[in-house]
């Protein structure tokens, strides 16, 4: 299959690589039919991430159709179109049990393409492989056009997560009103009740050096 690669810093081809395949039975094998370019997966491309080895397939940013199905899957089917989060996270070590998948001690951190921890192909491809796809994969509602859904793997959820977990609710300074900032502030009112009888979001001072924000 095609994909993305880096072999060094600002070296990035299109090559052949081995196709996507079903490794451990919580496996999924999805062919993308959405994917992205992250302002993190920058970091790679300048070098500012040290060990990668050569030829590694980058991006975590996608979705798409699943396509094969590892043995053990119970909550997803060929045909699924899904989306999954950007960091790879096995939802049961003591870190995923406390909402803070990101730090998933199965997977060391990992990230899809690369930067941390067991290392898996990233998303800028035709197909990905996906693990623990029961905790990882979120089924996309029928009638849903995937420009509506992509950034639920990434931007959104990161945003919804930290403010979520945060416990933001009164008035708060934000700093920096780029992306990432933007969409911790957008969720904010529609948290759930509990948040809601907190006061929510009453007021968001934004600060940002960029005046261009």
């Amino acid at each position: 299959m095609k994909a993305i690669t880096l072999h060094g810093t600002g070296d990035v081809r299109v090559e052949s690589v081995p196709d996507a395949r079903v490794v451990d039975p919580t496996d999924v094998v999805v062919r993308i039919t959405t994917s992205a370019i992250c302002g993190s997966d920058l970091h790679q491309y300048h070098g500012r991430v040290p060990g990668l080895p050569k030829g590694v397939v980058l991006g975590h940013e996608f979705m798409g159709v699943v396509e094969a199905v590892g043995g053990e899957v119970k909550k997803v089917r060929k045909g699924d179109r899904i989306i999954a989060p950007f960091s790879i996270s096995c939802g049961f070590c003591e870190w995923c049990r406390m909402r803070l998948p990101t730090q998933c001690t199965t997977t060391g951190r990992a990230v899809f393409g690369g930067r941390f921890g067991v290392q898996y192909p990233g998303g800028q491809a035709e197909a990905i492989r996906v693990p623990f796809a029961d905790h990882m994969c979120e089924k996309v509602p029928e009638g849903m056009a995937d420009e509506e859904a992509f950034f639920l793997g990434d931007i959104l959820s990161t945003g919804y997560c930290c403010a979520e977990n945060a416990g933001v609710a009164g008035a708060v300074v934000q700093q920096s009103a780029q992306r990432g900032g933007l969409v911790a502030a957008a969720p904010a009112p529609t948290r759930p009740v509990d948040r809601a009888r907190e006061g929510a979001l009453a007021a968001c001072l934004k600060v940002d050096m960029n005046h261009a924000r």
